[in-house]
């Protein structure tokens, strides 16, 4: 494990409309091979503080950090994974391709592809469970397939960090117990910090939760109670309490 943190954000202040902050006063650390949840009310700054750290925007005040550099300077070591994607029917690009996408890196090179770009895209593939639909086109699969895709061209640049939007948005209760799976192998290897309404996914899983409603605050997964989530959320608080305990009919 490093001695620096995988995530660090001081004082960091962002909006999306001058004098509006969406996120402000964030203070905020993730150690290298954590795993942290960002959970919160909608519109209450999550997406915007996973794409500050993923470095696709740049905070108005304060610093953020991924092991110790900004993120652009580590986009190599960043895989960022968005809660949706625009598909265009009319150009069918094939699982493989879209794959692909994520081993190009800050330089993208001309020519073919180099073979072990190719074998880390269908390793991706095989880990995510997709194996064998490397020639389908994209824009036929169906929404928690495309994740899946999604997750693979992520983790196909080998990365240090992980960044989720809501991974289990779009796919139901068994797909979504094969993916805890993969996450809790993922995690074997790299920090994640992911956000999610998911609350199968958060008591089970992370080491600690970042509740995001402007500001944030910190909790060990273990004092996540009625309390904590009634404080964020108010009292119909919208968590899914899924149990991703499913099993295949024979498994």
């Amino acid at each position: 494990m490093s001695a620096v943190d995988a995530v660090r954000l001081e004082r960091v202040r962002f909006g999306y409309e001058p004098g509006r902050p969406v996120v402000e006063d964030v203070d905020l650390a993730v150690p290298d091979g954590g795993f942290a949840a960002l959970i919160g009310p909608n519109g209450g700054g999550k997406t915007t503080l996973l794409r500050l750290i993923a470095g696709l925007l740049e905070p108005w005040s304060g610093t953020v950090r991924v092991y110790g550099r900004p993120p652009r300077a580590m986009r190599g070591a960043i895989g960022y994974v968005p809660q949706h994607v625009d598909v265009d029917a009319r150009f069918p690009m094939p699982v493989l391709d879209a794959v692909l996408l994520g081993r190009l890196g800050a330089a993208p090179r001309p020519g073919p592809w180099p073979r072990r770009d190719v074998e880390a895209a269908r390793a991706a593939l095989a880990e995510v469970g997709l194996a064998g639909m490397e020639t389908r086109p994209f824009a036929e699969l169906s929404g928690g397939e495309r994740q899946r895709v999604l997750v693979a061209r992520a983790i196909a640049c080998e990365p240090r960090l992980l960044l989720l939007d809501e991974p289990t948005a779009h796919v139901d209760l068994v797909a979504g117990a094969r993916f805890q799976d993969l996450l809790a192998r993922l995690r074997r290897r790299m920090t994640i910090v992911l956000v999610s309404h998911d609350l199968g996914v958060v008591s089970s899983l992370v080491d600690e939760v970042i509740c995001v409603g402007r500001r944030v605050a910190v909790h060990p997964t273990a004092d996540l109670d009625g309390a904590v989530l009634s404080e964020l959320y108010g009292d119909g608080h919208a968590l899914v309490a899924h149990r991703h305990d499913l099993r295949e009919p024979g498994a």
